[in-house]
């Protein structure tokens, strides 16, 4: 499996930097930051919209182009060239190896170190010779082994018709009509280490966040949906997830196989290529589990995809809203990979006691209890009256207190559901890739594993 240099895992804190202006290159400086320049001041960013819109943010510390060695020179978080620079988001790069595989970075630009320059300029990762442009100089490798040897027109014109790294219509690329957000595009976008949270920007705004994501890696000239359902729509009724993604096939970014149709992604899990349906891939087709414990994905929806609640909080106000209290498990979110057990087993809500999704205090309220007894949680962040129920799949059997709406709002789930596995602590911004279990006492998206992503697919494949 390809893996970026620099990928982003955990809370490694990193900036990162969308501006519109000229940024300066200038050594040693950690001061303010002129306006005049278009420059971003050290100390703190400004999130001018939650749909992925313009986002300013800082680099806290070095200025870009400032002298290092190492990454841990740079307060902007990576050392190429000997000079510091932000780190590059995901398509984007400074050197070859923030690329994935055999690609290269081409068209970037950086001030060599300590040296005044008008700019510094990102390059795109492809393939070597077969980028865009490449034609006009040199000729790209579909005009050199048809024997143009200047490049020149024949050389774009064949290049732009069968290359398979260039963002055309064929190969892997064509056929890409699937992903998970991943972390970083989620961070990158929000200009937030904590992500989004709830606040998607309704459905608009996580279509936006789709198409932005899959623009980075050539998916861009497609239209792209997220698979998340709302309590009203444009019209005033619900939407449910299943309506909103065509009919398929739908295919991740290096070509395999997801489902054919609806009718396999309505199982426990898709029923594509066995290399992938145990851990969706994100938009650069790496599979999530690598990067921790993050495999809680937004959706709003139950088994069959349509909406699981129509209490708003259960959708955080239909994707607007990041506030956690009130919607603690109440959103329901499917596992982009079937997280272990823990050695419990699953249940309502998933996981198993004192290790999974069930929290601390709805075991602890049926201590010394039965099935049917009745039970009281009056600790954490949600309080209630219930009955103790069985933890499904516990050996030996446990019991738990789990509330009126633990088992199902208006739908089934399961633990290793890629829709409806369980909810989520809450609808707050916030990321947890450590397997701590349940995210109790949080009201964050992440708090079970995870930091607010979810799944994207193209109307066509």
């Amino acid at each position: 499996m390809r893996e970026t240099k620099k990928a982003v895992v955990g809370l490694a804190i990193f900036a990162i930097v969308v501006a519109t202006g000229v940024v300066g290159c200038e050594s040693g400086n950690t001061g303010g930051v002129g306006d005049e320049s278009g420059e971003v001041a050290s100390g703190g960013g400004e999130e001018t919209g939650s749909t992925g819109g313009t986002i300013e943010t800082s680099i806290a510390g070095s200025w870009e182009g400032a002298c290092c060695e190492i990454d841990s020179d740079c307060d902007s978080n990576t050392c190429e060239a000997g000079a510091c620079h932000h780190a590059p988001i995901a398509g984007e790069c400074w050197a070859d190896d923030d690329c994935l595989g055999d690609d290269v970075c081409i068209d970037s630009y950086s001030c060599p170190c300590e040296a005044p320059c008008a700019k510094t300029e990102t390059g795109t990762c492809g393939a070597s010779g077969s980028t865009e442009g490449a034609g006009d100089e040199t000729g790209d490798e579909t005009g050199d082994e048809t024997g143009d040897e200047t490049g020149g027109e024949t050389g774009d014109e064949t290049g732009g018709e069968t290359g398979d790294e260039t963002g055309d219509e064929t190969g892997e690329e064509a056929l890409f009509s699937f992903f998970v957000t991943s972390l970083e595009g989620m961070q990158t976008l929000s200009g937030s280490l904590d992500g989004f949270g709830g606040d998607l920007g309704g459905l608009d705004g996580a279509d936006t966040i789709c198409q932005q994501l899959a623009a980075t890696v050539d998916g861009g000239n497609k239209t792209w949906r997220a698979f998340l359902s709302v309590v009203e729509g444009a019209d005033g009724n619900p939407v449910n997830a299943i309506d909103r993604i065509g009919d398929g096939p739908w295919y991740d970014r290096n070509g395999r196989l997801v489902a054919e149709a609806k009718e396999g992604l309505l199982l426990e899990r898709p029923d594509g290529d066995p290399q992938i349906n145990e851990d969706l891939p994100n938009e650069l087709g790496q599979g999530q589990k690598q990067f921790g414990d993050n495999h809680d994905t937004l959706t709003g929806s139950n088994m069959e995809g349509m909406l699981y609640s129509t209490d708003l909080a259960s959708t955080c106000n239909d994707w607007t809203s990041a506030i956690g209290p009130g919607t603690e498990k109440m959103v329901m979110g499917g596992h982009s990979w079937p997280r272990e057990e823990n050695g419990q087993g699953g249940g309502p809500g998933g996981g198993g006691p004192g290790g999974g999704n069930v929290p601390p205090p709805w075991t602890e309220a049926c201590a010394g209890l039965q099935v049917g007894d009745s039970c009281t949680v009056d600790k954490g962040p949600k309080k209630f009256d219930s009955t103790c129920a069985e933890v499904e799949g516990s050996e030996p059997v446990k019991v738990a207190c789990f509330p009126p709406d633990a088992g199902g709002g208006d739908g089934p789930q399961s633990p290793a559901h890629w829709i409806a596995a369980h909810t989520v602590p809450g609808c707050a911004a916030g990321v947890q890739l450590e397997q701590v279990g349940g995210g109790q006492d949080t009201d964050i998206v992440g708090g079970g594993g995870g930091y607010g992503g979810f799944y994207c697919f193209a109307l066509t494949p």
